[in-house]
Formats: structure tokens, sequence, C-alpha cells
């Protein structure tokens, strides 16, 4: 998988806000690649925090196809909700877990 590989999704979207596009070896690089090496829990965790409301995964970027990370994935967000038509790519939505900590918080 290319550096630029994530970059085609946003292409084929036009209302979603993506996080992609930090600069190497910057703040947001290095943010980013803490919170991806991050067990499942903690890193939806880390992600709701920051606002994100879904985790979109290119299966080709993973030995397992990303199974390993799906599974971990959808014990605190459920399934994908939507898979690419030829199954590359995932895509998950934390809106729901964000629904019920705000919920939990009283919000």
């Amino acid at each position: 998988m290319g550096d630029y590989e994530h970059f085609r999704a946003f292409l084929h979207s036009r209302a979603l806000r993506w996080s992609y596009g930090a600069i190497k070896g910057r703040a947001g690089d290095a943010w980013q690649k803490g919170t991806a090496n991050l067990p499942a829990e903690p890193m939806v965790s880390q992600l709701l925090a920051a606002g994100f409301e879904a985790i979109y995964v290119d299966r080709h970027g993973f030995d397992d196809n990303g199974v390993r990370l799906e599974e971990e994935l959808s014990q605190s967000l459920g399934r994908p909700v939507l898979v690419s038509p030829m199954g590359a790519s995932c895509f998950s939505s934390c809106r729901a877990l964000r629904l019920l900590a705000q919920d939990r918080a009283g919000n």
C-alpha cells in the first residue's frame, strides 16, 4: 500500500471530512501514527475524543487484510457498516458509541 492510497476515498466523497493529510515528521503525523498503533479500544476512545465519527480501513494495508483490526474494532463498534464492492476496504461508524457516551455523561 502506497503513502497516499487512503486519499482515494476522499476523492469519492462530497460531504465527508477526512483526517488524512498530515505531513511526515510533523505533530499530526506523530499523533496519527501513535493513535494507529494503539490497541483497538483505546484507539477508538482517542478517536472519539478527537471528534471522529467513523473509521475507514484499507484492508490492503495489513498482512492479514485487516482481519485482526476489524475483529477488535467490532467489539466496540459492531461490524463495519459499509464494505467496498471488491472487499478491499470497510467503514465502521463511531456514531452509536458517541451517542451512548453522551447519554452516560448526561449531555
